[in-house]
């Protein structure tokens, strides 16, 4: 639930605060970040003797770690919080485990991070190790020294769902190795470097993995070769519905290979590709796989040298993406000539949040948008206006650092906090370092509803 209903908030309330309940377990309900902030508010009450909590699979995302965090119940109650630190963005789950690991004694996360963690190696997978015998266990080590005790402790056990690894150069192949037998595990991220070695034991780690949901390998130094050799275990990733692949050099021959492997992830939801030099040759490599991918909702292909090439390539991809809401196509050396190919495909995205075109080229063409801004009759005649009329979910539309002209340049010294549009709702709109000095202000000369946000908008300048 997005918010939880007052007569249940009371009844929860009025439960928790039974001086006789100890044992709490609400697991795999939806008690999201509203109900997790009731029960931190309870559990700081005198009346509150619960001493396990169960919130296992509860929808629960930053503002009710937030809340949970800021208990002030000592850390022998002990926490079951498994199923929801992947909601988060995976760099803020170690730090929201770890904090919440100062005041609760967590059962089914272990949190290791060096600059706060003063138990040893061998501590830390014993604790692993009694984890596992327990229950499903989520694992999130920031740390470089342990790899050795942990993948010991991994060994002839099955119910790891989530490892994380992050810090140190490598990440080492017998951690992947320890990983056979895990048939639970849903969520994999390793952020590092990853050698020529490595990504052998991790193409064998990952083969067969068909309830693999989320799959991060980040500033792993993937080149085209390496892409290659993990591609055929990343085609048998059926349930997948995170891809991060950002900051390796997988190249366009990397991408050729790589597009292979998303041909059978029909659920992904989220696909990160940002810095890798894929090039446009990669970019149309990617086309027919793209056009599979009906559930994509986050698509982040920025610094990747795509080009107005690039851009025309993948501009057919584009129209069948009908429930993408982010697209991230920023320092791309995008011109005007790509965007008025990227202006057609984004036509009738409703559901469209975040357009970032950020550090580009876009010239002559791309200023008018600030015209198509100020008139309806202008916005459906420039090129990214017919774009723009059909974005009703628009909240974000970024054309910083681009080369838009002098447009607006005679009215420098004026700013505004608000604007009307005839077809959009924006909440960030942001031309700074785009040469776009003027406020806006469309002006409806046919009717129809105007709606206004105020304070919503970042103050050009």
């Amino acid at each position: 639930m997005h918010q939880t209903p007052l007569r249940h908030a009371q009844a929860l309330q009025k439960l928790l605060r039974t001086k006789t309940l100890k044992d709490f377990r609400a697991a795999h309900n939806a008690l999201e970040d509203a109900g997790a902030k009731v029960v931190a508010e309870c559990l700081d009450s005198e009346l509150c003797a619960i001493e396990r909590l169960s919130l296992v699979a509860n929808g629960i995302g930053t503002k009710g770690f937030e809340a949970l965090a800021s208990s002030q119940r000592n850390a022998a109650a002990q926490l079951h919080i498994a199923g929801n630190l992947t909601n988060l963005d995976w760099d803020d789950r170690v730090e929201a485990a770890a904090r919440l690991s100062q005041c609760f004694r967590l059962m089914d996360v272990v949190v290791v991070v060096a600059y706060r963690d003063k138990s040893t190696a061998v501590d830390k997978a014993q604790e692993v190790r009694q984890a596992l015998r327990d229950g499903h266990v989520e694992i999130f080590w920031k740390k470089r020294e342990g790899r050795k005790e942990l993948a010991a402790a991994l060994q002839g056990q099955s119910r790891l769902q989530v490892l994380q690894i992050e810090e140190g150069k490598d990440v080492e192949a017998v951690v992947l190795e320890a990983l056979e037998g895990h048939v639970a595990l849903k969520s994999l991220v390793l952020v590092g470097g990853i050698n020529g070695s490595l990504s052998e034991a991790l193409g064998i780690a990952l083969d067969g993995r068909s309830g693999l949901e989320e799959l991060v390998l980040k500033n792993g130094f993937i080149n085209p070769e390496r892409m290659q050799a993990l591609a055929p275990a990343l085609k048998g990733l059926a349930a997948l519905k995170v891809l991060d692949l950002a900051s390796n050099k997988i190249g366009p021959d990397g991408a050729k290979a790589l597009a292979e492997s998303l041909t059978g992830m029909s659920l992904l939801e989220r696909l990160h590709l940002q810095r890798n030099k894929i090039g446009s040759e990669g970019a149309e490599a990617l086309v027919p796989a793209l056009k599979g991918l009906a559930a994509l909702k986050f698509l982040g292909l920025g610094d990747n040298g795509l080009g107005d090439d690039g851009a025309k390539a993948l501009a057919p991809a584009l129209k069948g993406l009908a429930a993408l809401k982010d697209l991230y196509l920023s320092s791309n050396d995008l011109r005007d000539d790509g965007v008025k190919a990227l202006a057609e495909s984004l036509t009738g995205m409703s559901l469209l949040e975040q357009l970032v075109l950020y550090g580009n080229k876009i010239g002559s063409e791309g200023a008018q948008v600030s015209k198509a801004l100020r008139s309806g009759k202008q916005l459906r005649r420039q090129a990214l206006a017919p774009a723009l009329k059909g974005l009703a979910a628009l909240k974000v539309f970024d054309l910083d650092e681009n080369d838009l002209g002098d447009d607006g340049v005679k009215a420098r010294r004026g700013r505004t906090t608000s604007m009307s549009m005839r077809f959009l709702v924006v909440e960030v709109l942001s031309f700074s370092f785009s040469f776009i000095r003027e406020g806006l202000d469309a002006d409806d000369e046919e009717g129809g509803t105007l709606q206004q946000c105020h304070d919503t908008i970042i103050p050009i300048v």
